[in-house]
């Protein structure tokens, strides 16, 4: 069972970069997984924090600005609305494909915003 939450786990979080895999269905079977756990959304949301691929100076800066918050607590504050937005079910995966696109659902935009 674990390991079906952890492969989907892996998959939203590659699916942010990669927006062509991304299913709604997806999206709703981790934030399920994440609505249970705060153990493993704080697990997903520190690998987020430390997954340095994703984090180029650009879109680092670009949400930074969405975000409006200083950069020592930027990758934090961004990996944990996006994650809370997914265990609430306010993101979708429409929402999700965006990041990718670099044209930010306006839902998305508000997620990230803390509203």
């Amino acid at each position: 069972m674990f390991a079906n939450i952890f492969r989907g786990l892996g998959i939203v979080s590659v699916c942010v970069g990669l927006s062509s895999c991304t299913t709604q269905e997806k999206v709703e079977a981790v934030g399920e997984a994440l609505k249970g756990s705060a153990a493993l959304r704080a697990k997903v949301i520190e690998k987020c924090i430390n997954n340095e691929r994703q984090w180029n100076p650009d879109s680092q800066e670009g949400l930074a600005t969405i975000v409006t918050t200083a950069d020592s607590r930027n990758k934090r504050l961004i990996c944990e609305r996006l994650y809370n937005g997914i265990a609430s079910g306010r993101l979708t995966a429409k929402d999700i494909r965006s990041f990718n696109d670099e044209t930010l659902t306006p839902n998305a935009i508000r997620v990230l915003r803390g509203k």
